[in-house]
């Protein structure tokens, strides 16, 4: 009987998410377009972007927290390296090569254009960024993807791509690198760079699309989708579960919660002032504060009709609470006060989500965004940050 009360919780509170998905989803065509970036860009200093006509202009400071332990974290990646350990004692396991991996142009490329590397976010890879190199590509620069186990702690995916690209360092002395990241990923790339541990030096500039600057709230909910991926794929069963470890147990999670430990240390350090940043920050969010309210009401009728949910309602509710990133002024998923950071006054505003912006150009925002990195990159010099009048909505 307990099993089944603690199943109709459970599904309760799918229902409530899966409601509060479905009520976005019906407000997707109804979202305004999203103002593009100006035409001409033949300086950084002549950037203009514009907000959408409908969204609010933000000038609250970005959010700063209390730090939490890091035990959990510990505590997942001892048990991680135990399990990996015992599967693997034979050591016949197939492994996932992780580092950067260029493209055969980029090892002849000239020396004048820098070398983009694509860094993917939390639970990716670097084929769902695919969008993003080949844009790159295109337009004539070297590029190369940087593949990282993606819900590990942040701090060891920041080692490895330290690693990676001293050894860019010593294999091409005199190239400039522009690391170009989603989500998570401008995390790892920032506590690479302004960490004087690991800073490998060669990194001249740094952009960064929908960055968790000082967290999200979905990373309270944002349980790691590991046990998807030993159910799919033509491997066997424990190679399946093998390759899901290797891809970290969602220490990374905990670091992109906004009390994180993590996050406090990261954002203490100053900017790499041999580094020039840009900032893209979605406020293309399909979620509102009426499809919240439509979730709540689902909540309503299942403790209404089953008394154990009523018992555990305030647990609900808290994790419903960890939702607000949604349906703040942001892409859904990182609000843009979360987003924001103290030292980057080349931030842009556009009207993508956290998940369109990775796919093709479906829209003006998204549009508009593949536009302004390419500006940024036939910038990318030892040029002055953009002037704070010139940015978007600070």
């Amino acid at each position: 009987m307990l099993a089944h009360r603690v199943s109709l919780s459970i599904i309760a509170l799918f229902c409530a998410v899966v409601a509060l998905f479905c009520e976005a989803g019906a407000l997707r065509a109804e979202s305004p377009g999203v103002v593009s970036a100006t035409d001409s860009h033949t300086s950084l200093l002549a950037i203009e972007t514009r907000a959408p006509a409908n969204a609010t202009t933000v000038k609250e400071s970005p959010l700063k927290a209390t730090p939490a332990p890091l035990v959990k974290t510990t505590l997942r990646g001892i048990f991680r390296t135990a399990v990996m350990n015992w599967l693997d004692s034979s050591g016949t396991r197939i492994k996932t090569r992780y580092g950067i991996e260029l493209d055969e142009k980029s090892l002849t490329a000239s020396a004048d254009k820098p070398l983009v590397i694509v860094i993917h976010g939390y639970n990716s890879c670097p084929q769902r960024m695919a969008v993003f190199t080949e844009l790159v590509r295109a337009a004539g620069y070297p590029c190369g993807t940087l593949c990282y186990p993606n819900d590990q702690a942040i701090v060891d995916s920041a080692a490895l791509l330290s690693v990676e690209l001293k050894k860019l360092a010593a294999r091409f002395p005199t190239r400039k690198i522009a690391l170009l990241t989603h989500s998570m990923g401008g995390l790892v790339a920032r506590e690479t760079i302004e960490n004087p541990e690991t800073d490998p030096g060669n990194v001249s500039q740094l952009i960064m699309i929908a960055p968790p600057s000082h967290g999200t709230t979905w990373a309270y909910v944002g349980y790691s989708a590991d046990f998807w991926e030993c159910t799919r794929g033509d491997r066997c069963f424990l190679d399946r579960v093998y390759g899901s470890l290797e891809d970290g147990t969602g220490e990374a999670r905990y670091d992109l919660q906004p009390t994180s430990a993590f996050l406090k240390t990261l954002n203490d350090r100053p900017r790499n002032s041999s580094v020039h940043y840009s900032m893209f920050l979605g406020t293309g969010t399909k979620f509102s504060r009426a499809s919240m309210e439509h979730a709540h009401g689902v909540v309503d009728r299942c403790c209404e009709a089953d008394r154990f949910l009523a018992i555990i309602r305030p647990a609900i509710d808290s994790a419903m609470c960890d939702l607000e990133d949604a349906v703040d002024i942001g892409d859904g998923v990182v609000s843009v006060a979360r987003g924001k950071l103290d030292g980057v006054d080349d931030t842009t505003l556009l009207g993508f989500d956290h998940w369109n912006v990775v796919r093709e150009p479906d829209s003006d925002a998204v549009t508009a965004l593949h536009r302004e990195i390419l500006a940024r990159l036939g910038n990318n010099q030892a040029a002055a940050p953009v002037p704070a009048e010139s940015t978007a909505a600070r």
